[in-house]
């Protein structure tokens, strides 16, 4: 396999061994099909969902992206939760989602991500909960 590395291209077996290493095949944990279900319809939103449930689902995740893409979800469409029937469910998974990130990721940047994130999400959550 060929890396590209400061305008050259260099062989690296080494990159080939670890990227067959880690290559797997990834389907989404059922336990996140209610944010599928909240997105059914939304053709846009969905692809982006599924590449993102994928990586979450994945054996050898990447938080930093995790963390990005669960702060872009629960924060940007933060509206349509509060409407679905399921929307508490996903409130609840995107919780679990900036826990566990703060809980495995061994990156100080992303635990901080992943921390303030959960707080701003709660923050929005309380702000705009259901009355009565």
């Amino acid at each position: 396999m060929q890396l590209y590395h400061r305008g050259w291209f260099v062989k690296s077996k080494a990159l080939e061994a670890n990227l067959s290493d880690t290559r797997v095949d990834v389907s989404v944990d059922v336990k996140y099909r209610v944010l599928l279900d909240i997105f059914d319809g939304y053709v846009g939103i969905l692809n982006r969902m599924e590449i993102f449930l994928k990586e979450l689902s994945h054996p050898y995740r990447n938080w930093s992206f995790i963390v990005n893409e669960a702060r872009h979800f629960s924060l940007h469409y933060f509206y349509l939760y509060r409407s679905h029937e399921k929307g508490m469910n996903a409130l609840s998974i995107y919780s679990d989602i900036f826990l566990s990130a703060f809980e495995q990721s061994v990156t100080k940047s992303v635990r901080t991500a992943a921390s303030d994130n959960l707080m701003l999400f709660f923050f929005i959550w309380s702000k705009n909960r259901p009355t009565g």
